[in-house]
């Protein structure tokens, strides 16, 4: 008897093409993948449309899909700009981490980073701060203090946690262990696991 010939190529992590005698049979998973692919296309199309009529979350959700899907972090950050001009909070944030991941230009991230946290974003505060508290892309203690407290006032436990070790290692304020425990508690109350953690080993 004869035996057909079997090839197989492997296309993606998900699946297998498999021929069998000149005829292609797509999994039904792979099938699902490509229909995926297809309509997150047409997502972002759509997203464009929307994004340049004015929609700021549009512009954030293309810049989100071109950073964590295709990693292509200057198409993103051009619609994190559009975003950002639009006021949307989250879209300045994202850009000054671009701008401090990225392309290491601190000073474009602290004034984005700034702009979001005047715009409302929590974490924007906080990555304000930091950037205070790490001398980027100048050192301020007393600054980081500030946008800690603006942060945690904006209830991002982050905020909380970071005022907390400002309290205890004394950094830029007085040291108070009491303010320290309780701002820690501040954040384990706002789900920020680093303060629950800090609050157990007091």
């Amino acid at each position: 008897m004869k035996m057909k010939k079997i090839v197989i190529i492997a296309l993606t992590p998900i699946t297998l093409l498999i021929v069998l005698t000149g005829y292609a049979v797509i999994t039904e998973e792979y099938s699902s993948y490509l229909i995926r692919q297809e309509l997150t296309k047409n997502y972002v199309k759509e997203g464009d449309k929307l994004c340049n009529s004015g929609d700021s979350k549009s512009c954030y959700d293309n810049g989100y899909y071109y950073e964590k899907e295709e990693k292509d972090y200057y198409a993103a950050s051009k619609y994190y700009l559009k975003s950002c001009n639009l006021k949307h909070a989250r879209g300045c944030n994202a850009l000054g981490r671009y701008h401090e991941t990225i392309t290491k230009y601190f000073f474009g991230a602290f004034g984005f980073y700034g702009t979001s946290c005047r715009l409302g974003d929590g974490l924007g505060c906080v990555n304000t701060g930091l950037l205070y508290k790490n001398g980027k892309p100048k050192k301020d203690n007393f600054m980081a203090v500030q946008y800690f407290k603006k942060a945690c006032n904006l209830y991002n436990g982050l905020g909380c946690y970071n005022l907390g070790v400002m309290y205890e290692q004394a950094e830029g304020v007085r040291q108070d262990k009491q303010k320290a425990k309780e701002y820690y508690n501040t954040a384990c109350d706002f789900q920020e696991q680093l303060g629950c953690d800090k609050t157990r080993l007091q």
